[in-house]
């Protein structure tokens, strides 16, 4: 997969590649995952549906550049407020502006999942110009994010990060995605594969540490929200164990026009059940940017 140059980092990224005449989609992955998050099928539908897919590791994720520089955070100085972040999501969005640009595309829409949907945010309001229509997934405006309260979702959330080997780090990231996805609608099998395309790809434990402070230290940017002026749709689970539903009605509470699309019964994942809705929903939302002469 190719690379660019970025902010001053080296970004890994991949095209789905619509042909002429499509419009560009940027995928914005969240804590600790990858590229190869987004599933190949997703991007393959959007392709059908008319559009350019560009799917790319965030910094200190998969293939793109580890910050072993910036040291090892002290993330629960951070949750108590008394600690800095080694960069900040504001640092991530202006990755992914930076990333447009090195792809030539003068705008995109944009489509950020949990993490990945707290960078779509701020790409928004910092390069409102690169954004023809938003999209942010299991997302929250940042302020007052919490970590998951209970020792198991602790457990849960931390397990896959100080692992020794690659077995445990599977059983750990399995575990994971079972207290993130709903009873209904967990998959073993499918978690387990996922794993292992993470794990084949890279491992930075560090990094998704440092992803972390980052998340644990963004601002609230509901008020900064109204100023926003695009499409923007707003997908989250109602059984969210991670970010809660709420988080994602701040968002479209806060933005001129938004669509809240709540996926029943899911957790923190977009289930195979009501992946045609959500991408029927994401191109619905673009094409709005479209007739609404967001052209960037």
């Amino acid at each position: 997969m190719p690379t660019a140059a970025a902010n001053g980092v080296e970004l890994e990224y991949e095209l789905f590649d619509g042909g002429p005449g499509s419009e560009p989609i940027l995928l914005i992955t969240g804590l600790g995952a990858q590229l190869v998050s987004w599933d190949d099928r997703f991007c393959e539908a959007l392709v059908d549906e008319g559009f350019t897919v560009v799917r790319y590791d965030n910094r200190d994720g998969g293939l793109s550049s580890a910050m072993g520089e910036l040291g090892t955070p002290d993330v629960l100085a951070i949750m108590l407020g008394n600690g800095q972040p080694p960069y900040t999501i504001a640092d991530l969005a202006d990755d992914a502006d930076a990333l447009l640009q090195a792809l030539g595309l003068e705008a995109a829409h944009v489509v950020g999942a949990s993490m990945g949907g707290m960078v779509a945010l701020h790409l928004a309001l910092r390069h409102p110009a690169r954004v023809r229509s938003l999209a942010a997934i299991m997302a929250s405006p940042g302020g007052n994010f919490q970590m998951p309260q209970s020792p198991e979702g602790l457990s849960a959330l931390l397990g896959p990060i100080d692992q020794p080997n690659d077995a445990e780090r599977v059983a750990a990231a399995v575990e994971l995605r079972r207290f993130l996805s709903s009873t209904a609608d967990f998959d073993e099998a499918r978690a387990r594969r996922r794993a292992h395309a993470h794990l084949s790809r890279g491992h930075n434990p560090a990094g998704t540490l440092r992803q972390l402070a980052a998340v644990l230290a963004a601002p609230d940017v509901s008020a900064e929200l109204a100023s926003l002026s695009l499409p923007c749709l707003v997908v989250h689970g109602d059984m969210d164990p991670l970010v809660p539903w709420s988080e994602g009605a701040r968002i479209a509470a806060a933005i001129p026009g938004a669509r809240l699309l709540t996926m029943p019964g899911a957790g923190h994942d977009v289930p195979e059940r009501v992946g045609a809705a959500v991408v029927a929903a994401l191109v619905e939302n673009a094409r709005r940017g479209r007739q609404t002469g967001r052209t960037g």
